[in-house]
Formats: structure tokens, sequence, C-alpha cells
């Protein structure tokens, strides 16, 4: 009970410190310093921690039994089927039935349901004991085929199949058909969220 009452009261004290000098307490600036510090596009924080998160979970992968993991064909043909022909197809589909009126939110999902998580998974094999040298070569590969078919199936589920399934339109559509960069100066007004 005295810890409670002690944890209530350091809270209060510090929220009356955070209004009594907010600017010593805020951390919205944060976010541009990080945004700062790039190179191109890439983020050099999030790249970091990227490396510092997998590192690890890699360095404990035994790489000489890397031979046997890539001579079972049926894992891998089974991870390429669930990763690439179930899953999206499961996504697109429960995106249509929950979100069949949220045209952005849609497209959001459909967008994120198809990028393979690859950090992650490693991460998850590695708390579960599973097997390190499948996980990295299944990743390596999933990786390999994200590169290749994410645009491809960006445009399967985002223009191709909504249109020709249900007559949907694009989130981001002009009234005469066109995408909004189409547009001209003068029609720029007729482009709007789903019309």
């Amino acid at each position: 009970m005295y810890m409670d009452v002690d944890v209530r009261s350091e809270l209060r004290t510090d929220v009356m410190k955070a209004l009594a000098e907010p600017r010593r307490w805020r951390i919205v600036e944060l976010d541009d310093t990080l945004d700062r510090v790039k190179i191109d596009t890439v983020s050099l924080p999030i790249a970091l921690g990227l490396l510092l998160m997998m590192y690890p979970v890699l360095a404990k992968v035994r790489y000489s039994r890397l031979g046997e993991v890539t001579a079972d064909r049926r894992m891998l043909g089974r991870s390429l089927v669930l990763n690439w022909l179930i899953g999206p197809a499961l996504m697109f589909a429960l995106v249509w039935l929950m979100l069949p009126d949220l045209p952005e939110y849609r497209t959001g999902l459909i967008i994120v349901g198809l990028a393979r998580c690859i950090a992650m998974v490693l991460i998850w094999n590695d708390l579960a004991r599973g097997n390190r040298e499948a996980a990295t070569f299944l990743v390596a590969v999933n990786s390999l085929f994200q590169i290749l078919a994410y645009s491809l199936l960006g445009y399967f589920y985002l223009e191709l199949l909504p249109s020709g399934w249900a007559g949907a339109k694009r989130p981001w559509t002009c009234r005469s058909g066109r995408s909004p960069s189409r547009c001209s100066s003068s029609s720029a007004s007729r482009c709007s969220p789903g019309t």
C-alpha cells in the first residue's frame, strides 16, 4: 500500500515538473533529430537497430549445416506457398471483408500485408528454440522473393483484382478515372478520395 502511494506521489511530482518546464521534458524533437541522420532515404538509427537485433541470432547459426536445410525442397515450397500465395490472398479477403467502405485503410493494410517480416522472424524463431539454419535460409529466400515479387503482387492486389473483382475504384483517383498525378491543374479539384 505504501508503495502505491509513493509511486503516485512520484508521478504527480514528475507531471508537475513537466508542466513547469515543458521544453526540458519534450521528446518531440527526437523525431526530427532521428530524421536528420540518414543516408539517402535509409534511416541510420533504424538500420543500426535492425543490425543489432539480428546479429546475435545470426551469429548462432551454423552455416556449415545450411546445405542440409537447402536440400529440403518441401519446406521451401511450403514457405513460398504460404508466404506468397495463401498469405496475401487471405489478407486481401480479410481486408475487403472487414473494411469494405474504407479504401485508404484497405490499401495500407494490403501494402503492409504483402511485406514479409524478416528480422522478427529470426527473433521469434530463436525465442521458440526453432531450427536456426532453416529460419535463416527461409528468411533469405523470402527476402529475395520479396524484392522480386512485391511490386507485382502489389499491382495485382491493388489494381487488377479490385477493379476486376468488385468494380472497386482505387482510393485516390480522379472522377475522370485517371490517377491524381495525371490530372491537369484545372481538374485537380475533381480529385478526391475514392471518387
